[in-house]
């Protein structure tokens, strides 16, 4: 079991040959400008790393010579350090620009091999806009080639999450929850805290014998970064009994189409925060969803094509067409109106030289109809490998 953190140390000449490589493959010209919420800038004084450091903790994890990069198993140790979702999936840091799952602008993690507290982190974000975060009820990786060997990519390391009656959601002011975390044959106290576009979490181990020591340390470590956190305040050591709820988790809303002969989906449509419903038999589509609105009926129908292009002619062949961008991911639109409804069709390259055609329509007046529908081409995930 990884219960120990590693270090490797590559020097700085290979940190700048990645980062030149970094460079090379970025397009940082659309990189977005980031704007302080006051709140948050007074209250981590617009340093997150040195604000992390306020929280009094021995035996940091880091490199004392500046020229020297360092790698740890952090992740394998704790596969949900720094991972965080939005209602619609995984938030990443905006690197490239190319994300545009509601990127995080900074991601710093302080990493301790306490004598006391043993292995431990502080981690915290940025984002560019404020939106409600997730965690996830479990977090799986592989492990990590650079302390194993190649076939480290072959392991698999989980955590898995429990609520406990810790948990307050007034976001976008404050959300925040103690949660349990089992990891191998381990158990760790997490702390969340989410005020605007501020996310911190905190991660300590703890035995049924230093459980008590635990939970103050986390009231400690809440007031040393002016956190104040109340609910970590009153909370008892009945509170932290793991619950079977899973009431705070983040939750999947896509629904996946297409399975392949590994039975991974080809297509994903974020459906299940919408009044669509599935239809049976269809006569039009290989996949019909529709319901009834006032003002009639909305649809939605896919099906799965053989292109006779590359996915670069496809791509540069739609004279007509509008397009939403997801990443790198393309898809292209057009609507007519016809008498008092919209139709529309949309398509996309995908996999195996195949594309994606979906047929849509919506009754003109109704604009949540179109809201929706829009929603559902922004957000589409299409496997192109």
């Amino acid at each position: 079991m990884n219960t120990l953190f590693k270090i490797r140390k590559i020097y700085f000449i290979f940190l700048v040959s990645l980062s030149a490589a970094l460079l090379a493959s970025c397009n940082f010209s659309e990189k977005k400008e980031f704007t302080w919420n006051p709140e948050v800038k007074e209250l981590t004084g617009g340093d997150l790393e040195e604000w992390l450091h306020k929280a009094s903790f021995e035996n940091e994890l880091k490199s004392d010579n500046p020229d020297e990069y360092m790698i740890t198993n952090a992740n394998v140790v704790f596969p949900f350090i720094g991972s965080y979702n939005n209602d619609v999936g995984k938030l990443y840091e905006d690197f490239a620009s190319e994300k545009s799952n509601g990127s995080i602008f900074k991601n710093k993690t302080v990493l301790y091999k306490d004598p006391k507290w043993g292995d431990l982190f502080l981690n915290s974000v940025l984002l560019y806009e404020s939106q409600e975060v997730y965690l996830k009820e479990q977090y799986t990786t592989t492990g990590n080639p650079v302390f194993s060997g190649l076939d480290a990519i072959h392991d698999s390391y989980s955590a898995h999450l429990a609520e406990t009656s810790v948990f307050t959601n007034d976001y976008p002011k404050i959300k925040t929850g103690i949660y349990v975390v089992s990891i191998q044959n381990k158990d760790y106290l997490l702390g969340f805290y989410q005020k605007e576009n501020l996310v911190f979490e905190i991660a300590i181990g703890y035995t049924q014998e230093n459980l008590p020591a635990v939970l103050n340390k986390l009231k400690s470590v809440s007031d040393e970064l002016g956190l104040n956190i109340k609910e970590w305040e009153r909370a008892t050591l009945k509170d932290l009994k793991a619950l079977a709820t899973k009431n705070t988790f983040w939750k999947d809303p896509y629904v996946g189409l297409y399975p392949d002969r590994y039975m991974l989906n080809i297509v994903e449509l974020k459906l299940k925060d919408t009044p669509f419903h599935s239809v049976k038999n269809p006569k039009r589509g290989e996949y019909v969803y529709e319901y009834q609105s006032a003002q009639g009926t909305v649809s939605l129908a896919t099906f799965l094509k053989k292109a006779t292009k590359s996915s670069t002619e496809f791509n540069t062949d739609k004279e007509g067409f509008k397009e939403y961008k997801n990443g790198s991911h393309r898809l292209f639109y057009k609507e007519e109106k016809d008498g008092k409804f919209i139709r529309g069709q949309a398509v996309s390259y995908a996999k195996d030289s195949n594309y994606l055609e979906l047929h849509f329509s919506f009754p003109e007046e109704n604009k949540e109809a179109q809201a929706i529908i829009h929603e559902i081409l922004k957000t589409i995930k299409i496997r192109s490998f």
